[in-house]
């Protein structure tokens, strides 16, 4: 089905309807005004939503968030960060020291501008 609207030109006023997508060739359902149909879908949702199907939801996105957590794209990022990581440090070693140069501080923003874009990842 699909949500539409009609405006009714003479009285101005709007009238929303669910419509079926392969209307009027291939099916015989009348359209049907949202004020009736919402009401209905809503009422079913929420006597579908029990707390034990609401916890079993949660337990899958869990789930799934661990798998998530050990694909191997996260498991390459965390790599990365942590390489990046190591390599700020040592520019970091660099400055502190006073062997480091103005190109140095250059690459350190480069460095942890690479971070910043690997943790949003």
């Amino acid at each position: 089905m699909t949500f539409l609207w009609c405006r009714n030109t003479s009285t101005g006023k709007t009238h929303r309807y669910y419509t079926c997508t392969n209307a009027p060739k291939k099916c015989d359902k009348k359209n049907v005004r949202k004020e009736e149909l919402e009401p209905i879908v809503l009422e079913t949702c929420r006597d579908l939503l029990t707390d034990e199907v609401i916890d079993s939801v949660v337990a899958a996105v869990e789930e799934q968030n661990k798998v998530d957590q050990e694909s191997p794209s996260i498991i390459r990022l965390k790599g990365d960060i942590k390489d990046t990581e190591k390599k700020i440090e040592k520019l970091l070693n660099q400055i502190e020291d006073g062997t480091g140069s103005a190109r140095v501080s250059q690459r350190l923003q480069k460095r942890e501008d690479e971070l910043d874009i690997l943790k949003k990842s």
